[in-house]
């Protein structure tokens, strides 16, 4: 592998989830267009080069600031991972524009998730391109062999995951129905700061996330999500996440819905309590004020 050069990155991602957003959205083809043509076509004559052991010629496409040495090792290494195999396809599946701050680091990089098929097997990586003078050069290439299409490795199918994965689907569908069962119940229930008790059961709190693909579990302790659950994936291929948060304001409220209602009711007893005392008050008030003599 070849060593990164060292930066400082301040980035914003292009964001092709959102294509999510919107029905009937082509993914592939929205990140395509954003793709710059220059920056993908270097990168595919540099994977070329590499696998097939071209390492003169691919060396001249990196960036001046990576050290000679280190890079005839990892461009040797990364020949070997690709075991002179012909290109197949050759697809970005995430992108990224982003800023390089700090000395001889200044300008703008495009990072490029790719997904590779050669005649070897799939592989997976990364390439991060940028502009010295008016020549674009390669700043970091990393790639890895994987069994299959990420397609395939991240699909959403049930067979061979584990039992407290599974346990995840109905929860994720259990959760966000009880917090609506019991905002459905705080709307109709006559309350003082009602809207409070509304954003209360709305969230879900702390968080645990599953990665369906591995089965990794992971914990957030401060988080919250709307309804208590969540779904979500990096790029077009990458594994889905699935965040799941205790309704901690929905359990709450129907605890104490009974004595909520007791204590609304009261104080709209005391409120015209108060009202019919001051209205007595008023008459006895104005009957002393009559001279009957």
């Amino acid at each position: 592998m070849m060593k990164n050069v060292h930066t400082t990155w301040l980035g914003f991602p292009i964001a092709a989830f959102v294509c999510f957003l919107f029905t009937g959205c082509d993914q592939r083809e929205m990140l395509r267009k954003m793709t710059p043509m220059e920056d993908y076509q270097l990168a595919r004559t540099f994977v070329s080069q590499v696998a097939a052991g071209d390492i003169a010629s691919a060396e001249k496409s990196l960036s001046s600031q990576i050290n000679a040495e280190e890079a005839r090792k990892g461009l040797a290494s990364l020949s070997t991972i690709f075991n002179h195999g012909e290109i197949k396809s050759f697809e970005v599946v995430g992108l990224f524009f982003r800023a390089g701050l700090g000395q001889n680091h200044g300008g703008k990089f495009t990072e490029m998730t790719m997904q590779l098929e050669l005649s070897t097997g799939w592989f997976v990586g990364t390439v991060v391109t940028t502009v010295e003078g008016e020549v674009r050069k390669i700043v970091t290439a990393n790639f890895q062999s994987i069994p299959d299409s990420l397609e395939k490795i991240n699909a959403l199918n049930l067979m061979d995951r584990p039992v407290l994965g599974l346990l995840f689907i109905p929860l994720l569908i259990a959760v966000p129905l009880f917090s609506i069962y019991a905002l459905v119940l705080c709307i109709r229930t006559p309350l003082k700061r009602k809207w409070l008790w509304i954003l209360f059961i709305l969230m879900g709190v702390t968080t645990l996330r599953l990665n369906w693909s591995t089965g990794g579990m992971g914990f957030q302790l401060v988080s919250v999500q709307l309804l208590g659950a969540s779904f979500s994936r990096s790029g077009l291929v990458g594994p889905w996440i699935f965040g799941l948060s205790f309704p901690l304001g929905a359990v709450l409220f129907l605890r104490r819905r009974r004595s909520l209602m007791v204590q609304a009711a009261g104080e709209e007893g005391t409120a015209v309590n108060d009202v019919s005392k001051s209205g007595q008050e008023g008459q006895v008030s104005k009957l002393e004020d009559l001279d009957l003599t």
